[in-house]
This record gives structure tokens, C-alpha cells and sequence, in this order.
């Protein structure tokens, strides 16, 4: 038992069960706020490489500069040379003569990059054809034309687009995904602590097997609060922008009533895989035997569990009554708020009974 207290393997093992979720998922959000915000963002300021600044009419400058960074260049190839070192958007050549020939004509060359920057090419372009659509209204008026006769239909442009709506619709198909993120992590970090202690329980023998069990399943509910508590650390992160909003979102999806059935199953799992554990290297003539069965043992059960990835909308019997997979897909339908307690209680009794079954032939196994 003084072993297990010690063994810095051990303990090194529990600090990753909240270490790595608080990183991957402190990470995961600091990742997403900048490319959500660029993707939700309507204050685009495109960079443009300008050659012939001076032969830009007035207005039509006054109409760039309020819109857009430039930069002043030479001659094309800088240009060209700017927009694939992705220094700026696209580039503008205006020609000597722009400012005589608007009224009636004008060729401004852009060059740009079809695959990138789309949405500042678009506002660049937007503000060149409102530019035209004025110069042919004032050349209309001038000539006392109606305009309507040369453009009959006008577009009212109204985009319905609400980027906290969208996000709303997205996460609420996302809920299983978090379940399978959680449960993801589970695997990862408890699944292998789980063996570790199966193994060290059983090379303590049956004179400190009960002290070592006990201990072992604290050390497994300490490690299945730790994964949770990291998780929830890392959402914490200060963040700005539109993330922010699914980082909200999803602490709401994450509360205790949602998430309780979650918890209890994990815990309850820990214990019936370390007694099935602690069978298969009791079983094993010597160390080096016992630790790899247990490994692929482990390697059989991840492989296993990927089936609870599959979505669930309703539980039936079936997957409640099977081992793994009625913890994952519990997982899911809880955080949908459609679990009932038949299905939760259902579901444990197994997972339960399997945990006594294993753990006292495990014992047994040991006496002997």
C-alpha cells in the first residue's frame, strides 16, 4: 500500500487526467476565437497594392481609403510579387489617364487571388461597381435621361445573416460531439490509469488487497473528477469575440444535471475495468506477461468503445445493455436533456453488477 502512495508513475498519471483537457481544450478555444471572428466578422479592412495613386479620381480614393489599407507601389510586377508573398489582398492599376476618361471610360487592371481573401476581394469590387453605378446616374442626369430605362431593376440588398443564430443552430447538433470529445478523453487518460492500478493492486497481493482496492477506486473517482474539472478550466480561458458566445453556450450544455449521468457511469466503468484487468494479470504467470495482456486488453476495449461514437437519438435496450457503449451513448442523449431515469438506472445496474462480478472473482482469483 506505501508503494501506491508513493509511486510518483502514479500520481503523474492523476495530474494528466486534468492537465492535458485544461491544454487541449484551453488551446482548442484560443485557436478558434481568431478564425471565428475573421469567418463572423463584417469590419473587413482589405490591403491593396495601389500603382498610380495620383491618377485615381478623388471620390473614388476618398471611397478605397475609408475602406482599405494601401500600399503605394511602382509598377505591376510588385504588385503581383505583394499578392503572392500575401502581403495584400489584391492590386489596383490605374492608368495615366483615369481621371480624364472616367467620365466616359476607364480600365483599372486588378489582379488578385480567386483562393484567398474572398470576402475582401468582394468588398474591394463592391465599392468599384457602386463607383461606376454613380458616374452612369450623374452621366444620366446630365444628359436628362431616366435612369430607370437603362437600369430598370434595382437590388435591395438585406443579408438575414445572424452569426449568434447560426452558432446557436450548429451547437445544437453539436452535443453529442461534446459527449464524444468527454468520453474521448476518458479513454485517453482514466482507461490507462485504470490498468496501471489494476496492475500494481495485484502485485500488491491478497494480505493489502482491500486497503489497495479502496484506495485505487479513489485515486479512479479523483481521476474521473479531474478530467471534468480540466475540461471546464479550460472553457474558462479569457476570450473575446464571437467564441465567447459558444464558450457560454457550451457551460450550459455542460451542467451538473447534464453531465451527472456521465460522471456516475465513468466511475462506475473505472471500477469494472480494473477488476476485468485485475483478472487477466492475475491469470498471467509473471510481470511482464500481466502488463501486456493488459495492454492490448486495453488497446480491444478503445477499439471497442469507438462504436459509442456512433450518434444516438433514442437508447434501446440493446445499447443499454451492453458494456462501453451504454456509458458513451448515455453520455450523448444526457446532455440532450432525453434521458429518462429507467434508461439511467438501467444502464448502471449493468455496468454495477459487472463492477462486483469482476472485482470479487478478481479477489478470489487472488486468495487463491
Amino acid at each position: 500500500m506505501k508503494k501506491l502512495l508513493i509511486d510518483w508513475q502514479l500520481w503523474l498519471r492523476v495530474v494528466l487526467c486534468f492537465l492535458l483537457p485544461f491544454v487541449l481544450i484551453a488551446a482548442l478555444m484560443k485557436a478558434s476565437e481568431q478564425g471565428i471572428d475573421q469567418a463572423l466578422d463584417t469590419s473587413i479592412v482589405p490591403k491593396i497594392a495601389v500603382i498610380g495613386l495620383d491618377y485615381l479620381s478623388l471620390e473614388l480614393r476618398a471611397q478605397l481609403k475609408e475602406n482599405a489599407e494601401f500600399e503605394v507601389l511602382e509598377n505591376e510586377g510588385e504588385a503581383v510579387l505583394a499578392l503572392e508573398e500575401e502581403r495584400v489582398d489584391l492590386g489596383l492599376v490605374i492608368p495615366t489617364d483615369f481621371v480624364q476618361d472616367s467620365i466616359v471610360s476607364g480600365t483599372i487592371t486588378v489582379y488578385y487571388n480567386s483562393m484567398k481573401s474572398q470576402q475582401e476581394v468582394g468588398l474591394v469590387f463592391d465599392i468599384l461597381q457602386e463607383y461606376e453605378e454613380d458616374l452612369v446616374e450623374n452621366n444620366l442626369t446630365t444628359i436628362a435621361v431616366d435612369e430607370r430605362l437603362v437600369n430598370p431593376i434595382k437590388l435591395d440588398k438585406k443579408n438575414s445573416f445572424n452569426p449568434l443564430l447560426q452558432v446557436g443552430k450548429m451547437f445544437s447538433q453539436a452535443k453529442g460531439i461534446i459527449a464524444n470529445v468527454l468520453n474521448s478523453l476518458w479513454l485517453l487518460l482514466c482507461l490507462w490509469l485504470v490498468r496501471y492500478l489494476a496492475l500494481k493492486v495485484t502485485e500488491e497481493g491478497k494480505e493489502h488487497f482491500v486497503s489497495a482496492f479502496i484506495f485505487s477506486c479513489l485515486v479512479i473517482l479523483a481521476a474521473v473528477f479531474l478530467v471534468l474539472f480540466g475540461v471546464y478550466q479550460g472553457l474558462e480561458i479569457e476570450l473575446e469575440g464571437t467564441v465567447k458566445s459558444i464558450v457560454l453556450s457550451t457551460q450550459q450544455a455542460l451542467t451538473w444535471k447534464k453531465v451527472s449521468p456521465m460522471f456516475y457511469l465513468w466511475i462506475v466503468l473505472g471500477w469494472a475495468i480494473m477488476g476485468m484487468l485485475g483478472i487477466v494479470a492475475s491469470l498471467s504467470n509473471d510481470a511482464l506477461k500481466a502488463t501486456n495482456r493488459t495492454y492490448w486488453i486495453v488497446i480491444v476495449l478503445m477499439v471497442f468503445a469507438m462504436f459509442g461514437f456512433a450518434p444516438v437519438e433514442v437508447l434501446g435496450m440493446g445499447t443499454l445493455a451492453t458494456p462501453l457503449i451504454n456509458v458513451f451513448a448515455v453520455g450523448q442523449v444526457s446532455l440532450s436533456d432525453t434521458i429518462t431515469a429507467t434508461q439511467l438506472w438501467t444502464s448502471m445496474g449493468i455496468m454495477i453488477v459487472l463492477a462486483f462480478l469482476f472485482n470479487g472473482l478478481w479477489y478470489k482469483m487472488l486468495k487463491k
